[in-house]
This record gives C-alpha cells, sequence and structure tokens, in this order.
C-alpha cells in the first residue's frame, strides 16, 4: 500500500514537471473515431485523454498507434517534444524499472518508440497489481471507511 501511495507522488510531480516543461501535449491520447484508417485526419477523434490521469482507460495498442502517427505525421516538434519526455522519463526511473520497460519497449520498431509509449510502460509496470494486490486495498479502504484511521494499528492521530 505504501508503495502504491508512492508512486503516485512520484506520478504527481512527473505531471507537475511534463506541465513546467511543456510536455503535456504529446500525453494526450486522441481516441478513435475509426480505427482501421489509413490516415490520421479520419483515425482519431476531436476528444482524447490525459494518458497521466487516464492510463488505465487506455490500451498499448491504442498509444502505440498514436505514437506511431505522431512520429510519422506529427513534425519535428512533436517529435522532439517526445523524445524530451522520454529522455526525462528514462533519466527519472530506478534501474530496476527501466530493464522491466526496456523489455517491452526494445521490442517496438523505431517509429513506435516515443514518450507516450515509454510513460505508458512505466505506468503499466508502476501500477501493475495482482488480485490478491486488489482485494487487501480494497478490504484496507473498506475498514478506513467504516471505522476510520482511530482502527489502523501502529498509526497516531
Amino acid at each position: 500500500q505504501e508503495q502504491f501511495v508512492g508512486n503516485y507522488n512520484k506520478l504527481h510531480n512527473a505531471e507537475k514537471h511534463c506541465m513546467a516543461y511543456d510536455l503535456m501535449d504529446v500525453l494526450y491520447i486522441p481516441n478513435y473515431r475509426d480505427k482501421n484508417a489509413s490516415h490520421p485526419s479520419r483515425k482519431w477523434g476531436d476528444d482524447s485523454s490525459n494518458l497521466i490521469k487516464h492510463w488505465s482507460k487506455l490500451s498499448l495498442e491504442q498509444v502505440i498507434d498514436w505514437q506511431t502517427d505522431s512520429n510519422r505525421y506529427g513534425g519535428d516538434v512533436n517529435r522532439q517534444t517526445s523524445q524530451w519526455l522520454q529522455t526525462f522519463l528514462y533519466n527519472s526511473s530506478t534501474l530496476e524499472l527501466r530493464n522491466c520497460v526496456e523489455v517491452s519497449y526494445n521490442g517496438l520498431d523505431p517509429v513506435q518508440k516515443g514518450g507516450a509509449v515509454y510513460f505508458f510502460l512505466i505506468l503499466k509496470e508502476m501500477f501493475q497489481m495482482t488480485t490478491d494486490v486488489v482485494t487487501a486495498l480494497k478490504s484496507t479502504f473498506s475498514t478506513f471507511r467504516k471505522e476510520g484511521l482511530t482502527k489502523i494499528r501502529n498509526k497516531n492521530v
């Protein structure tokens, strides 16, 4: 549970950094209009999801598809911003996290690589939960909701 909360704090700090350094544009992943369209203008809709806030609602396929279209059609500024984001994330990650992410990331084609995909893989790794972890968290939240902080052992109020 502490690791889960700590990861959310790291995520919040990463979001602040992305906003301060104007990296957020590459993290808005549009929703499909027509997934099978051959050109991005017909493939992507007008609404989008913030990868940082809604990553669990996105699929790896959608993020890779968006990254690929961004790399092909987005222009030099977009590609540079994506590269800066990926570099920031790489440099901010522990060696263990990098190694886990690199397994998936290195298997991608170069045109599929970029900051959005790298961030998605990091989030997937950081917040990967087994059924047992989800059950334990739900139980803790349920107890807290019913009994409050005073019923949690070893915590001062």
